[in-house]
């Protein structure tokens, strides 16, 4: 009888599994037009690995919580001992507990860029972070996309940022049941995230980078659950003259950190943002500087000399577009399948009317309405490429709106 029952269990228990691992490929072949079977089965043994805690759960009259201990901003504790007491909610402004929680993150990333003997990172004012780790935690995704269809540069430069951005973002692995159960606090949660940003290779390259001088923290936690949004900038460069464009002419004024020297300028397009579906945010798993690029600015040539290309061939990389996707697509709660495509475009160039580099300042006009007619409306991202040295390195990606 014992034996009937454990081979019956054995059965069901596989039926499920399986059953779990073609949900999980049919998702993936809906969003990518293939199959993975080593990553089905993998996040499909992490879904079924839940559901005894699940079950256990049902049978609980009581969840018992750890007891918190106490951090005050005269005390701030080791990252093994840091907690809260209770547990955060939505925030609506800068909160004490938010600072505390900030405070502990930057800690976390300057210990590791010290390990690496990289210079520290001031804690930015961006609001952009917390507005994106919020819209998260509300909507219960995990995406640097927003519900609201803009990516990381459009929301930084919306909330006034000029410089350079990268983003991490981090959390729940399991999405259907993001608010339930658990029992790691913040603290905990956050030198957790921070571990894993460590241990993924372009997650690491942001941290490590020595271009940034700030990281904009974003951090929002319910239920033992945490979403974190590390956006890291530079500090290179100040406009007196912000990109914008006007009458289909582009233009911006500025200066350099002492030391860089200007070294081209690139101006990607990307449609007009639009609201996405969470079906849709679960499949991204990247963000570019657009989605192609529209233009790279060249300095007009005296003397009698002229350019004898007016088109370049460009190739990059880039992850899947959720503007791309069926906006019907059901929400899976597993990672999202890591896709990038290479891409290859025929760029055009643009010579400026007008390009002045003398010393650290500078100052670019373009005409830009060839490339507005042919490309549209849309969100024209300026990029400003600069140089020390043989190194080269982006200094801003500010968005512009053209309607």
């Amino acid at each position: 009888m014992y034996r009937s029952l454990v081979f019956s269990l054995l059965a069901l228990s596989t039926l499920t599994l399986l059953g779990i691992v073609g949900t999980i490929a049919w998702q993936d072949y809906q969003r990518h037009g293939y199959l993975e079977a080593g990553r089905a089965f993998g996040a499909a043994w992490g879904r079924f690995a839940e559901i005894p805690a699940s079950v256990a759960r049902l049978f609980q009259s009581d969840v018992l919580t750890p007891t918190p201990v106490a951090l005050t901003a005269d005390n701030p504790a080791a990252p093994a001992e840091l907690t809260w007491q209770g547990a955060p909610s939505l925030s609506s402004g800068d909160t004490e507990e938010l600072q505390l929680q900030r405070r502990f993150m930057l800690g976390l990333i300057n210990a590791d860029r010290d390990r690496y003997s990289l210079a520290p990172l001031a804690l930015g004012d961006n609001p952009a972070a917390q507005w994106h780790a919020e819209d998260m935690m509300r909507h219960n995704y995990r995406s640097h996309w927003g519900t609201d269809g803009l990516t990381p540069y459009m929301r930084y430069t919306l909330a006034g940022g000029f410089n350079r951005e990268l983003q991490n973002v981090s959390g729940p692995d399991m999405l259907t049941g993001a608010t339930e159960g658990g029992r790691e606090l913040p603290g905990e949660l956050l030198a957790r995230t921070q571990k894993g940003f460590m241990s993924s290779p372009e997650h690491r390259a942001n941290i490590l980078d020595r271009w940034h001088r700030k990281v904009n923290l974003g951090i929002a936690c319910a239920a033992f659950t945490c979403w974190v949004v590390q956006q890291f900038e530079g500090d290179h460069l100040r406009f007196s003259d912000q990109p914008g464009i006007s009458g289909g002419m582009l233009r911006f004024v500025g200066e350099l950190e002492d030391g860089l020297e200007l070294d081209g300028v690139a101006v990607w397009y990307h449609r007009l943002p639009q609201p996405l579906t969470l079906g849709q945010l679960d499949a991204t798993y990247s963000y570019g500087s657009g989605q192609y690029p529209a233009t790279f600015l060249r300095p007009p040539l005296t003397d009698r000399r002229y350019y004898p290309d007016s088109i370049s061939n460009y190739g990059w990389k880039a992850g899947i577009d959720p503007y791309n996707l069926d906006p019907t697509l059901a929400r899976i709660d597993a990672p999202p399948l890591r896709v990038d495509v290479a891409q290859t475009r025929a760029v055009p160039w643009t010579t400026a009317a007008r390009w002045e580099a003398v010393g650290s300042s500078f100052r670019v006009e373009a005409d830009l309405t060839p490339i507005l007619e042919s490309s549209g409306p849309g969100v024209y991202t300026v990029q400003i490429w600069v140089k020390v040295g043989e190194e080269r390195g982006v200094v801003t990606n500010y968005s512009v709106w053209v309607r």
